[in-house]
């Protein structure tokens, strides 16, 4: 009857303790790496949430609406006034 393979593609039961050590250890060694990389990546959208909320323009507009609403005002016009003249000509 055909074991599985181990490490290295030996079947298990020809598998060393040594080797099975080696194997456990280097496991262990990937499964905290991965560990550290969440930690890290979860740092690194925190970081980056707390960026994009710098950067919404709601703060902004509402310590000084006038001049978003005069900017919104003049960018309605100029764009109504570019419609009218494509319709006379």
């Amino acid at each position: 009857m055909l074991r599985p393979p181990g490490p290295e593609g030996k079947p298990l039961d020809s598998i060393t303790s040594m080797q099975q050590s080696a194997y456990s250890d280097r496991r262990q060694e990937l499964l905290r790496s991965i560990e550290h990389n969440r930690a890290e990546m979860r740092r690194a959208v925190d970081d980056l949430r707390g960026a994009a909320r710098k950067l919404s323009p709601r703060d902004r507009i509402v310590s000084h609406p006038m001049p978003w609403i005069l900017g919104a005002l003049l960018l309605g016009v100029w764009l109504g006034n570019r419609k009218q003249d494509r319709l006379r000509g």
